[in-house]
């Protein structure tokens, strides 16, 4: 509850003050459109990141529309966030073993974005977001047993709802393309479910289980989106 209080106590004000923006700029009819697509993977081919660094930002691809003041100084609008990885891995440490495991994680968000210039060529991104987020792990197995071969798979399964505030630095290269970063924190509701099964003959039947959790999530600027205004 005090999580939650937390939140809001952080999100209200950002909302306030959004309504006040866009009673001024929607009249403006200055519509703009931006796509981002976050390229820190390929830029991590060329310069020299940590490679332990984490991919924090699960959003591959973000889609936002602003309307701007006649400066184009303040823009205010919406965004919807979308994101999908797959890890997998596989191994036989001996004749009798062999392991695989995949990974899945896939996350949508939607929105509202406030954006003010602050240098030249920086401009400050602040709002609030709404999130979803699922990741599934599936570790299969194998194992040989008096000449038999038995198979035991692991089904992980979370899911997370919930929303937040985030910050964000943009530096602009020219009006149509710009490199940006930011952070956020999500307060998140989360259920896990987990099931295991297999075919050997002691292993019983098949066990299941599920758990709630809730939980604050922090998004580092660990990632730098490309972007394009049109």
């Amino acid at each position: 509850m005090k999580k939650l209080l937390t939140l809001l106590a952080i999100s209200i004000p950002v909302l306030a003050s959004a309504q006040k923006l866009s009673d001024s700029l929607w009249a403006s009819k200055n519509i703009h459109h931006q796509v981002g697509i976050n390229a820190t993977a390929f830029i991590k081919q060329f310069l020299s990141f940590n490679s332990s660094l984490p991919q924090a930002d699960p959003f591959s691809v973000t889609y936002k529309l602003f309307n701007s003041n006649a400066a184009g100084t303040k823009l205010v609008g919406g965004r919807i966030g979308l994101g999908f990885t797959e890890i997998t891995q596989s191994g036989t440490p001996n004749p009798n073993f062999e392991r695989s495991v995949r990974q899945t994680t896939t996350a949508s968000k939607l929105g509202l974005e406030m954006q003010q210039k602050i240098a030249e060529r920086w401009t400050l991104m602040y709002g609030v977001d709404m999130v979803y987020i699922s990741e599934n792990l599936k570790v299969t197995t194998k194992s040989m047993n008096n000449g038999m071969q038995f198979t035991t798979v692991n089904n992980e399964s979370t899911t997370n709802i919930g929303g937040g505030p985030f910050l964000g630095l943009q530096f602009n290269i020219n009006k149509r393309l710009s490199l940006s970063t930011e952070t956020a924190f999500y307060y998140l509701d989360g259920t896990n479910k987990s099931t295991t099964t297999t075919d050997f003959p002691q292993g019983g039947t098949p066990e299941d289980r599920k758990t709630k959790n809730k939980s604050i999530s922090f998004i580092s600027p660990a990632n730098i989106n490309f972007n394009i205004m049109f």
